[in-house]
């Protein structure tokens, strides 16, 4: 939800080809600082005449989407400095993680596991691959939020620290809380998105095997998410309602 208020939608038109790169010229940082040297006077005469920065930047970048090509690297949002980052650093855990998991798979294998790291290195990969979806790639990594929370209750548990514990049942609360707020509740607002765009021009120059990208590891990833939130709400209901009840019959 913060992430839909924070980061404007994206709807058809909005672009003509998406996310392209700033045009080759004058540099934002080096027009800035020439801007800034400038006298009183010619200050003046520079926003009389409407030759801001902003301008400039805005101009430039409209004559470089008018003159790309459809076969360009499109994606549906506009450039996002820390989309590239946040991609590969989800691309390299799920790799490292995978390993992990075969090292130990006694204590850590989970074949629910295993499909949505693989889910995610196929979308992830062609994301990076193709410089596609930079809007939905972010959109999904809503989803960790969750993921500190999981962690701590497996901690918790391999320390010994009881299920019926207050820190535990803190932890589930909160695991199960954030878990339907990142993973459940947002199903509805991101096929909204992507309903939005299905049909678009900017749709089908993606191509199938970028669509099935798209498409498949996201219902996949959906089918995943229903299910753990079916078992943590499961077992955060045992441990705060029925183990207390154990407790007070012995």
């Amino acid at each position: 939800m913060a992430f839909l208020f924070l980061v404007p939608s994206p709807h058809p038109g909005s672009v003509s080809c998406l996310c392209p790169p700033l045009p080759a010229g004058p540099e934002p940082m080096f027009l800035l600082r020439n801007l800034l040297r400038l006298t009183t006077a010619q200050q003046r005469e520079n926003q009389r005449t409407g030759a801001s920065l902003s301008t400039y930047v805005s101009a430039r970048r409209g004559q470089n989407e008018k003159g790309r090509s459809p076969a360009c690297h499109q994606s549906f949002f506009p450039p996002c400095p820390a989309h590239p980052v946040n991609s590969r650093s989800v691309f390299v855990l799920c790799v490292l993680d995978l390993l992990l998991l075969i090292r130990y798979w006694r204590t850590l294998g989970d074949s629910l596991f295993v499909c949505h790291h693989l889910a995610a290195l196929y979308a992830y990969g062609y994301v990076l691959s193709r410089g596609v979806l930079p809007y939905f790639a972010n959109f999904r990594l809503l989803s960790e939020l969750s993921t500190p929370f999981v962690n701590l209750r497996w901690f918790l548990d391999a320390v010994g620290w009881p299920r019926s514990s207050w820190l535990a049942l803190a932890n589930g609360l909160a695991m199960t809380v954030v878990f339907f707020m990142v993973r459940i509740a947002v199903i509805p607002s991101y096929y909204a998105q992507v309903f939005t765009w299905y049909g678009t021009p900017e749709y089908e120059r993606l191509g199938l095997s970028v669509q099935l990208a798209w498409i498949g590891p996201s219902l996949a990833l959906e089918v995943l998410n229903v299910v753990w939130m079916y078992r943590i709400t499961r077992g955060f209901y045992r441990a705060f309602c029925q183990q207390p009840k154990a407790h007070k019959s012995a």
